[in-house]
């Protein structure tokens, strides 16, 4: 039996209320899973700030508290615009539904999405910055695959741009936001694939040299899925397709990507904070656990491991990945010259 305090609204837009609240309200679980995340992270790289990292740690600290301060300041505006529609003006025309899409551009939900923008642009910065991290290797960085990544990076900001700039004069922004949710989406599937690619390329490489119980510790699924913030890809996906039907159910994934994204960029920063980023991962890997089989194929004669470790220890924490691959390429010329040698032996 229907309500009689029931509102004199179409069901679609009661529907679309619904989903606005139900956003609002998830939005505030996700809010506490990132701010626990951010201190999670902040705690872990503060304590291990050292002479050797602390141009990197100091990087980190400075992203999270930007981004912490980014989307702390969205969430609260964006909650005053929810209570706007809902409280301060519930006799809107049409229902607050009506209202949120009347009134896009109010003071606070404009200040709440340009804060949003920013702080995306600043996750896309980091999720490229580790695709290049990642495709690093001794012999350089791989520049032909770095440049799609950067192109579509700039791409975001031109269409975030636009995207502000129209929302900031109360233009239809419809377009612009498929444009600049398209672009960003297309950014993070490549540098998704490209990551996901490079880690299982070095697991190949491992396992062809150590045997087949190395190289899963950072090409695990889950490992892949933190690397390249593939979770952040998989939510955009949510927001686009019913937004480009022009279904109410975006309403409440519009107000959760900022949020998911953040944790997909916390993640990133709380693994390398636990040794179990890509640059180290790799060298424990490789330095601590492997070294033994190397020395004990005579791949690297007159080295003893201790040594090899204070080599390790001397060095910046930022340049163990050149330094364990270059040994790696040394001790893989030694054993093709073993090679070489024994086959001539052979034929002699």
């Amino acid at each position: 039996m229907a309500s009689s305090y029931a509102p004199n609204e179409s069901s679609s837009s009661i529907f679309a209320e619904e989903t606005w609240l139900q956003g609002a309200l998830l939005s505030c679980i996700f809010f506490g899973i990132e701010i626990t995340l951010a201190a999670m992270s902040f705690y872990s790289i503060f304590k291990q700030m050292g002479r050797s990292n602390r141009r990197r740690n100091i990087s980190f600290l400075v992203f999270i508290f930007m981004l912490f301060a980014l989307t702390t300041a969205a969430q609260g505006l964006s909650a005053q615009f929810i209570q706007m529609g809902f409280i301060t003006n519930r006799d809107y025309p049409g229902g607050p539904s009506q209202f949120f899409s009347g009134e896009y551009s109010t003071p606070s939900n404009l200040a709440s999405t340009i804060l949003l923008v920013c702080a995306n642009w600043l996750m896309e910065c980091l999720l490229v910055w580790r695709c290049k991290v990642i495709c690093s290797s001794s012999e350089g960085l791989l520049w032909p695959i770095m440049i799609v990544p950067c192109l579509l990076l700039i791409g975001t900001f031109v269409t975030g741009s636009l995207f502000l700039h129209h929302i900031i004069h109360s233009a239809p922004p419809t377009n612009y936001t498929l444009a600049y949710s398209g672009t960003s989406l297309i950014l993070n599937v490549t540098a998704t694939a490209i990551i996901a690619g490079r880690l299982l390329m070095h697991r190949r490489r491992v396992t062809k040299l150590f045997g087949p119980g190395h190289g899963s510790h950072y090409s695990s699924i889950a490992a892949m899925i933190i690397e390249s913030a593939s979770l952040y890809s998989g939510f955009l996906l949510l927001v686009i397709v019913p937004f480009a039907i022009n279904s109410s159910v975006s309403n409440i994934f519009q107000q959760l990507i900022a949020q998911v994204q953040s944790i997909s960029s916390l993640l990133i920063i709380f693994r390398i904070a636990q040794g179990k980023g890509w640059t180290a991962a790799t060298g424990k890997a490789i330095a601590s656990s492997q070294l033994n089989t190397l020395t004990s194929r005579g791949a690297m004669p007159g080295r003893h491991e201790n040594d090899y470790h204070l080599q390790l220890k001397a060095i910046s924490a930022d340049s163990q990945e050149a330094f364990i691959q270059k040994k790696v390429d040394e001790a893989l010329a030694r054993l093709n010259s073993s090679s070489e040698v024994v086959r001539e032996d052979s034929a002699v």
